[in-house]
């Protein structure tokens, strides 16, 4: 089912990039939404952003991401100890204001990150 086809194409990895992105879904969607069958997929996803050294770009685009607080307790955690990046994009991907008032905070300590894309978030 979609649970499968979406778990195939979740991720795409090489040592400086990770991806989670996609334009062309089945059944004519133009994003991806939650499910709650996919949170070990974005758990995993947390995971490999912690362990992937020399990560530099870092890309979630049309993928609504969990809503039971993940981001704060396991992305954006994972995202900080990340001392190369410099390119992240969470556009398209459900982040509410409350991930934006940690987004900022990031920001404010961040000294490698030269392009950001939040686009398409519910920051209200």
């Amino acid at each position: 089912g979609i649970v499968t086809k979406v778990s195939r194409m979740l991720l795409q990895r090489d040592h400086e990039r990770l991806e989670v992105v996609q334009r062309e879904f089945p059944f004519g969607l133009t994003m991806c939404p939650y499910h709650p069958e996919l949170l070990p997929h974005y758990q995993y996803f947390a995971e490999t952003v912690k362990s992937t050294d020399g990560l530099k770009v870092l890309k979630i685009a049309n993928h609504h991401l969990p809503n039971e607080g993940y981001f704060l307790t396991e992305l954006l955690p994972a995202i900080a100890l990340k001392e190369n990046l410099q390119t992240l994009e969470l556009s398209h991907c459900g982040l509410a204001k409350s991930d934006m008032m940690a987004i900022i905070s990031y920001l404010a300590e961040n000294e490698t990150l030269h392009a950001i894309n939040l686009a398409s978030n519910c920051f209200d």
